[in-house]
């Protein structure tokens, strides 16, 4: 196999196989037109650059934050229930184990 060459890291001395290496999960949040007094702040700022803010919820209907979405996308899947893919690195430490 033709792998990438490894290049060395200065601030990391473990050397590794130059592959991307992160874990992955999915996770159903539900998206809603932000309301409060902050996000009114957010999109009176957000109307020069273009974009739209929706709030996210959990399943227990908690506020867990806001993002940035194309206008057009916006108002096609807002409000709704959507995936998010969340990406993470592995953390080397005790009780853990390394590529």
């Amino acid at each position: 196999m033709d792998a990438p060459i490894y290049i060395e890291d200065t601030h990391y001395p473990h050397p590794g196989s130059g592959f991307l290496q992160f874990w992955t999960i999915s996770v159903m949040f539900n998206l809603e037109e932000a309301a409060n007094a902050i996000m009114e702040i957010y999109q009176k700022r957000n109307r020069v650059f273009g974009h739209s803010y929706a709030s996210i919820f959990g399943r227990d209907g908690q506020e867990l934050g806001f993002i940035m979405v194309d206008p057009d996308w916006f108002t096609a899947n807002v409000p709704g229930h959507h995936e998010f893919i969340v990406l993470g690195t592995m953390q080397l430490g005790v009780g853990s184990s390394s590529f």
